[in-house]
């Protein structure tokens, strides 16, 4: 998944996403807002990037497992790069890995990381709460969503998923 961003953050929500799809994602929102006030947010402190890397950790661990895939994010050193690239940066505002979460209430609903020049965002990782109550509400496409009208508002030409065929690319 990759596209062309507009400015008007709007009109390109209903070029890429059907006038009933958008109505099941608001219906979704709804459900997750039983949570807490949804909200995505960069991290800006290390402390936040902490918190939303600990949270990746944990879905992503879960989630491979169920699958019965091996996870190569458990491995310490894999760990460590990741949190010193959010790390880099983040004091001038430009982190080498944007850590973003969509928060329900205080839960990190979904977790994203990617890499920005300034231009485009190019995601590396991606998860999202495996809590079955929560699973209904598409927490992941729910963030990719508010990713995506984020990156809008903020200038940016492009953004990109990167290769896969789930359903929220």
């Amino acid at each position: 998944f990759a596209v062309d961003l507009d400015p008007n953050a709007d009109a390109l929500d209903r070029r890429l996403i059907g006038r009933d799809s958008r109505k099941k994602l608001t219906k979704k929102r709804r459900w997750l807002e039983e949570f807490g006030p949804v909200v995505l947010r960069r991290a800006e402190t290390e402390a936040e990037a902490k918190t939303v890397l600990d949270a990746f950790f944990r879905q992503k661990a879960q989630r491979l497992d169920a699958l019965g895939i091996t996870n190569p994010f458990a491995l310490p050193r894999t760990q460590r790069f990741l949190r010193e690239a959010a790390r880099s940066g983040l004091d001038r505002g430009t982190p080498a890995l944007e850590i973003w979460a969509l928060w329900a209430g205080d839960r990190v609903a979904a977790a994203f990381g990617g890499c920005s020049d300034g231009h485009r965002l190019s995601g590396t990782f991606i998860s999202f709460e495996p809590d079955p109550v929560m699973m209904r509400s598409s927490p992941g496409e729910l963030l990719v969503r508010d990713l995506v009208r984020a990156s809008c508002q903020r200038g940016l030409a492009s953004f990109d998923l990167g290769i896969g065929d789930e359903g929220y690319k």
